[in-house]
């Protein structure tokens, strides 16, 4: 069996890299003063990259399980599209609704 598959296209590894630095970027973004509709907004799209990377993520793993089966390959049902590969960006994790901002908490150091 072999291992996973290779990336045969580097937009997609940029692509990667461009959206871990854009995650990074507003996970610096202090939330506590944006306008509460923006911090929802914001809130409710990294909610939805989660949930596309997660069924993205998802989708190749049955596909590259289906494509090796033996059955699949002995009637050649696989096809001869290249095999698709993971996506991994950044998580970040939002604090829940109601929690003390990280500016104001009291075990916080000041600096």
């Amino acid at each position: 069996m072999r291992g996973l598959p290779r990336r045969s296209e580097d937009g997609i590894e940029a692509r990667e890299i461009v959206e871990n630095a854009l995650s990074r970027a507003l996970g610096a973004v202090d939330r506590s003063r944006l306008d509460p509709d923006l911090r929802a907004e914001l809130a409710d799209a990294e909610r939805l990259v989660v949930l596309a990377r997660r069924v993205h993520n998802d989708a190749v793993r049955d596909t590259l399980g289906l494509r090796s089966r033996r059955l699949v390959r002995w009637l050649r049902l696989h096809g001869t599209a290249p095999l698709p590969g993971y996506f991994e960006i950044a998580e970040s994790v939002p604090e829940p609704a109601g929690a003390v901002p990280r500016a104001l908490r009291p075990s916080d150091p000041v600096g």
